[in-house]
């Protein structure tokens, strides 16, 4: 499997991927979440500009992360501004030589939480997104979001790997995938082992990092509660090639450069766990 770190989109890009290059890694996912990159007329610019970076610092783009409404936000608000960002984003993450994009499902948060009210609204609101990355050969990674410890019992449509997979299934469409995030699903106290073989052949990308299961960490692999030695094996067969990518915190300091070279070393460690026979999934 590949091995890759994900990078903000921020004023301190190029230092993170200059650190990132240096440290070992070949593979990069970009993120997109807080950036208001999208939001700009002139925001093919600044896509060619990551584009040759990406190329200067010798590095590949394996996946991106959209950018994203504030979770608390019901389904039912519309931001034009956002939507349409979304649908840049789809076409940038193809500029930038990759497929996949981590997308937050949205939910009915309002008036109590309505499972079917946030599929219906989830459909709704990926139907054109679908559309474009059909389009622009993009593809939508529905991501897992777990109940976040410092929004109360405020729940989220995706915290149900399930009702994920139904999501998925509706749209029947190589254009859809699902991305694992395993600090989330370590905070919703998920079996992983049985979550990871029921999405199956739906996995298409990754978000790497661990947590002591009271707040979403994101810390590395080595760091917190997730017994990876049960996942790897299963995330092999369920993934094929696909890249191992790290979502974590770091600090664009001086010491950057060591960071990434040790969480580096922690995937190559997790790559370990995967040498053994398969499970059927």
């Amino acid at each position: 499997m590949k091995h890759a770190v994900q990078l903000q989109h921020d004023e301190n890009l190029e230092y993170a991927l200059k650190s990132a290059a240096a440290a070992g890694f070949h593979y990069v996912s970009v993120g997109f979440g807080s950036s208001k990159c999208f939001h700009h007329a002139d925001w093919e610019k600044e896509i060619l500009r990551v584009s040759k970076l990406l190329s200067k610092y010798q590095l590949e783009c394996v996946q991106t992360h959209f950018p994203y409404y504030d979770l608390r936000i019901s389904a039912e608000i519309i931001d034009e501004e956002m939507d349409r960002a979304m649908l840049r984003c789809l076409k940038a993450t193809a500029e930038l030589g990759a497929f996949w994009v981590a997308y937050h499902p949205r939910s009915a948060v309002s008036d109590n939480f309505s499972p079917r009210r946030s599929m219906e609204y989830a459909i709704a609101a990926l139907e054109p997104m679908v559309e474009e990355a059909q389009r622009v050969h993009a593809g939508i990674a529905l991501e897992n979001l777990p109940i976040f410890p410092g929004l109360g019992k405020m729940r989220f449509f995706s915290s149900d790997y399930e009702d994920l997979c139904v999501l998925h299934d509706h749209f029947s469409s190589p254009n859809v995938g699902i991305c694992w995030d395993f600090g989330h699903a370590n905070l919703m106290g998920n079996d992983q082992k049985k979550a990871l073989q029921t999405v199956g052949k739906r996995l298409k990308i990754t978000h790497v990092h661990n947590n002591d299961g009271t707040d979403d960490q994101h810390y590395l692999p080595t760091q917190g509660t997730i017994s990876w030695e049960e996942q790897i094996p299963v995330l092999k067969a369920c993934a094929d090639n696909e890249a191992l990518t790290l979502e974590i915190n770091y600090t664009s300091n001086s010491t950057l450069q060591s960071f990434f070279a040790h969480a580096l070393s922690c995937l190559e460690w997790m790559e370990t766990l995967s040498e053994t026979d398969f499970p059927q999934v």
